[in-house]
């Protein structure tokens, strides 16, 4: 492979070889097709006129391991996550990805991740041969866009307990199983007894839903058994893994009582980016907006609305409040920000479904969050002033 590009009159370059599993999706099968390769061979092309890296995905005598929850071999992951500029780590100070730096970022995150997350006995240890003492770098990874100033909420404090996706899937009440028209009447308030009836036609649709996702997500996270948990409660029920926790809720819509509704929520774990494709793969665009929820806010209603007028004086939108309802929404640019004091929450909607797309745009904003959270930026402070409480009721869950 390297004598036609030595003879070639390239100069710069770098070569990747993978030795990836041969059955991917049967299990973890590998070769090792780099056992015989001697790093001195590869030396020998390389002079003070070359700037060349040669990286291997494991060392010789070792395999390479594919991960079907990531979709490519582990060390394929690694390098397809550095050279399209999403690991800071791999890049230097003024955010160039150089030779080096991509030979000692995968030589700690590949080995790293062999160890969390794959169960097999074998090791892998990336390998690479560099070009002498020329280093040399590839490509500049620009900033990430700073969160614009009439998007950003950091002067709203907020005690975030828990942050999740949210979607909600809603029907008639009669057109459930086993509604009987003549004998059954449809809701026309909210009440106990609708609620308790619409879980019981719902109960099978949940457990249902759940089993199939159970099922892909021990695939697509390469599981185990004791590593998920499955709990079902009529009509409602929870997914426990090592990257995400999933729920689903059945009732009556308290927006509208002649309906049924069905929530799912999806919350992500620390870590959850290593298994980014397999969360791609199994949620997809099932959420449309994502939530945050809080203790209390340090302003009262008149002083939070006052703040959120401020921002749309001084950069446009809009500003709609509900004082009977504790219930204020802040729009410009396709982005709503929804406060609801009365449940304690924030719900952040861009225009758009899908699981991983929401998290990305709302880890875009400054949040006055006063708690770290996987799912959202750094908090810009790190402590929160003794707040003015906001009365609120208890939640009631359906």
């Amino acid at each position: 492979m390297l004598e036609p590009l030595a003879d070639s009159d390239c100069r710069q370059a770098f070569v990747f070889v993978d030795a990836c599993a041969e059955k991917f999706r049967e299990g973890l099968e590998s070769r090792d097709v780099i056992s015989n390769l001697d790093a001195d061979e590869v030396e020998e092309f390389l002079d003070s006129g070359w700037y060349l890296g040669v990286f291997l995905s494991c060392s010789p005598g070792e395999k390479s391991y594919p991960a079907a929850h990531l979709g490519h071999g582990v060390w394929t992951h690694f390098v397809l996550e550095a050279m399209s500029g999403r690991a800071d780590r791999a890049l230097t100070r003024d955010r160039w990805l150089t030779d080096a730096g991509l030979r000692d970022y995968l030589g700690v995150e590949v080995p790293r991740f062999m160890t969390r997350e794959m169960q097999v006995r074998g090791t892998q240890t990336p390998q690479a041969v560099l070009s002498g003492s020329n280093s040399f770098r590839t490509h500049h990874i620009p900033e990430p866009p700073a969160a614009p100033a009439d998007a950003a909420l950091a002067g709203i404090r907020l005690r975030n307990n828990s942050e999740f996706l949210e979607g909600a899937e809603t029907g008639a009440i009669r057109q459930l199983d086993g509604f009987k028209r003549g004998y059954h009447k449809v809701p026309t308030d909210i009440n106990d007894s609708a609620e308790g009836w619409c879980h019981r036609p719902l109960a099978d649709r949940g457990a249902e839903e759940l089993q199939e996702l159970y099922q892909r997500a021990r695939a697509a996270l390469n599981a185990r058994r004791k590593d998920l948990r499955k709990e079902e409660d009529g009509g409602s029920g929870d997914l426990d893994t090592p990257a995400f926790r999933y729920s689903i809720e059945t009732g009556q819509n308290p927006e509208d009582p002649a309906e049924y509704i069905i929530r799912r929520r999806l919350e992500l774990r620390q870590g959850w980016a290593a298994h980014r494709a397999a969360i791609d793969e199994l949620f997809g665009s099932e959420f449309d907006r994502l939530v945050i929820e809080f203790e209390s806010i340090d302003e009262t209603f008149d002083d939070f609305i006052e703040k959120l007028e401020d921002i749309r004086d001084d950069q446009g939108g809009e500003v709609d409040d509900d004082d009977r309802n504790q219930r204020v929404a802040n729009e410009r640019d396709s982005v709503t920000f929804t406060f609801d004091l009365k449940k304690r929450w924030l719900e952040i909607s861009f225009g758009q479904s899908g699981a991983l797309e929401l998290v990305d745009a709302a880890q875009r904003f400054q949040l006055g969050i006063g708690r770290p959270s996987p799912m959202l930026g750094a908090p810009i402070h790190t402590s929160v002033p003794s707040p003015i409480r906001v009365p609120v009721p208890k939640r009631r869950r359906s």
